[in-house]
């Protein structure tokens, strides 16, 4: 792996508030995942070389402290900001990146992120925020960023599995950058998990092309990938996953936050299985 891999072995720290309204409300747990048996057979080609873009990443702030929101409790007013965890509003807490989920490539986002997108129609006239989903948006992430909080968009989930259903990995991350610039946030989570597209050796190829097209849009923005953590066993993949993956598009990822809960029944539960 280059030098670019600032991997970060980070469980990932999941907000779960318990909704009032499931309407909204998805499942963001994956589904347990075991390592497909090593499988080199036919391996094809994969374009490592480089982006034409010369990037100067956005420093990362550490200790990373993430945490998802999948849920709020309210669903009208301002006390959406409370259950958003919005620093001068809320409980004090110690994140420093918080992720909305879920944008998918097809369709409406999801949960948190259709509220974001859509903050005016939540928080109502009464709000104090602003009388626009954009006077919104920009005031709640002026308190994240003030308190040294990033605030970013998550991608995909087991919500979608982009790269089996077909969809053009350059227009996805298109699009994903428009709403990234749209919708006032400072990046993306891209949590992919295209089991089968990964197993048949289309996913790395997929994940290049759609990391370097979201990084066109936003040069300046934060770009996290939150693979499964067998992504890094080359030896499983035909393609070498997420090794490939990052040869050809770790200069342009801020850092990476492997997923290491539903990895099978014994996988990863002491620092041998971690970090040998």
């Amino acid at each position: 792996m280059n030098k670019a891999l600032h991997t970060l072995l980070l469980t990932a720290f999941i907000i779960s508030v318990l909704s009032c309204d499931n309407s909204l409300s998805t499942d963001t747990n994956t589904e347990e995942t075991t390592p497909p048996t090593p499988n080199n057979d036919d391996a094809k080609d994969i374009e490592v070389e480089k982006s034409h873009l010369d990037v100067v990443l956005a420093p990362t702030n550490y200790p990373v402290r993430l945490g998802y929101i999948n849920k709020v409790t309210h669903w009208w007013g301002d006390n959406i900001a409370v259950d958003l965890g919005t620093p001068g509003m809320a409980p004090a807490h110690d994140y420093n990146y918080m992720l909305l989920t879920f944008w998918k490539c097809q369709g409406d986002p999801l949960d948190i992120a259709l509220l974001w997108q859509n903050a005016h129609s939540y928080f109502g006239d009464t709000t104090k925020l602003g009388s626009t989903n954009h006077e919104i948006q920009v005031a709640l992430r002026k308190k994240f960023n003030d308190a040294g909080v990033k605030l970013l968009v998550s991608a995909f989930g087991a919500t979608e599995h982009p790269t089996s259903a077909g969809e053009d990995p350059k227009e996805c991350g298109h699009k994903l950058g428009s709403f990234i610039k749209n919708n006032n946030l400072d990046g993306a989570d891209i949590d992919w998990e295209d089991n089968a597209a990964m197993e048949a050796g289309l996913g790395e190829q997929w994940l290049i092309e759609f990391t370097k097209a979201l990084r066109d849009v936003v040069p300046d923005h934060i770009i996290i990938h939150a693979p499964q953590a067998p992504y890094f066993k080359e030896e499983y993949y035909k393609n070498g996953a997420y090794v490939t993956v990052d040869k050809a598009v770790g200069h342009l990822i801020n850092f990476y936050m492997v997923q290491f809960y539903n990895q099978g029944n014994t996988q990863y539960n002491s620092y041998k299985e971690l970090f040998t």
